[in-house]
């Protein structure tokens, strides 16, 4: 508040990243820091305006899905945010979320008796790709390793999560056909989700072939001149 009082502009980026000595990185502004380090209400603050089309307007919302802010990133989706900000029309949002499905930094984990993972930070992760996708987001890989990954990582998490990761993007066209059918087509993760496959099938023939145009991007209407 101090700092917005002396004139300081809270989308401008800093003097360097907190984690980093390296000047050549891209630093971050002071929204994209409070949407990574969960810290809502400091875009609540009197002299701050959200700008939907900003340039950053996408980073803040990927820090917003490192964060795990839910309803943080709800606001600015519904706020205009463009959750595709990549150049092949995906978004950063969704591949950061497919990248951190299996992400279990902390405590050892604790497996079942069937060895599958089934963990709070999965089910975070999952719970931010449904509000990303039911916003327009989509999956667009730019490199083949990203669906290996994905893949790998499934196999290690209990059946339902590769149902309901097929079911989320089934249902609002969230990538093409041929990308998810890539992720299910090895033997391993068939076998591994040999009880679904039917409905998996199912699924995947909901799928487009190819994704419409991106609509020209606009601010809603609810977003101007907000605070």
């Amino acid at each position: 508040s101090l700092m917005l009082w002396a004139g300081a502009d809270p989308h401008a980026p800093g003097p360097g990243s907190p984690w980093s000595h390296d000047t050549t990185d891209d630093d971050d502004t002071a929204l994209e820091l409070a949407a990574f380090y969960k810290h809502p209400e400091i875009f609540d603050l009197k002299a701050i305006r959200l700008n939907p089309l900003a340039d950053n307007a996408g980073k803040i919302l990927c820090q917003a899905c490192w964060g795990r802010s839910v309803d943080l990133l709800v606001r600015l989706l519904e706020l205009g945010y463009p959750p595709n900000d990549q150049k092949n029309g995906g978004s950063s949002s969704v591949r950061h979320c497919i990248s951190m499905i299996n992400s279990n930094y902390g405590p050892p984990v604790s497996y079942g008796a069937d060895r599958y993972l089934d963990t709070e930070r999965s089910r975070e992760y999952l719970k931010i790709l449904s509000v990303l996708v039911q916003h327009g987001a989509r999956w667009v890989p730019e490199h083949g390793w990203e669906i290996n990954h994905l893949r790998r990582d499934l196999i290690k998490l209990k059946p339902d999560y590769t149902v309901e990761l097929v079911y989320l993007m089934a249902s609002r066209g969230g990538c093409t056909r041929a990308t998810m059918s890539e992720v299910v087509k090895t033997p391993a993760i068939r076998s591994h989700i040999a009880a679904h496959l039917p409905r998996v099938a199912t699924l995947l023939s909901r799928l487009p072939e190819t994704l419409s145009p991106i609509p020209e991007l606009r601010a809603s209407s609810s977003a101007k001149g907000i605070r």
